[in-house]
């Protein structure tokens, strides 16, 4: 990475996220896994407890997928993304981490026939926080490309 601040960020994703993510799972705390990955991902302290009470619900019963994030999965590179042949969006909330942020910007600049939508006032889950922007953007872009 060439920015500083996009290092920390993902030092402290890291940090906050990923390290206490996996020593609760060990535990076999979901609850406290789940909390402390919401809270990296949208790089902000209590997360889970300010979700809407389905919401909120939905992230608790998806706890057991948080041991994913120790998957290994093929690497995908930038010459992966030119090589795309699709129409694609990136949909992504403006108060996502950093790190996260700066993933879909390095995207967007790899895929060909890359469209951005970025919505504000949302975090990593756009589709929850702004569902009906999400879903207009989405859907607009389907229309233009079916």
């Amino acid at each position: 990475m060439r920015s500083p601040s996009v290092a920390l960020s993902a030092a402290k994703y890291v940090r906050k996220g990923n390290n206490p993510t996996f020593k609760a799972l060990d535990r076999g705390d979901l609850l406290t896994a789940v909390k402390h990955n919401l809270d990296a991902i949208e790089d902000k302290d209590g997360v889970l407890d300010r979700l809407s009470a389905k919401t909120r619900a939905m992230m608790i019963d998806n706890a057991r997928t948080v041991g994913e994030l120790r998957t290994r999965f093929p690497v995908f590179t930038r010459d992966d993304a030119r090589r795309m042949r699709t129409p694609s969006l990136l949909v992504s909330g403006e108060s996502s981490a950093l790190v996260l942020r700066r993933i879909g910007e390095i995207l967007a600049e790899s895929i060909p026939d890359c469209e951005r939508a970025r919505i504000s006032g949302a975090g990593h889950f756009p589709h929850l926080d702004k569902a009906e922007e999400f879903n207009a953007r989405v859907l607009g872009f389907l229309q233009l490309h079916s």
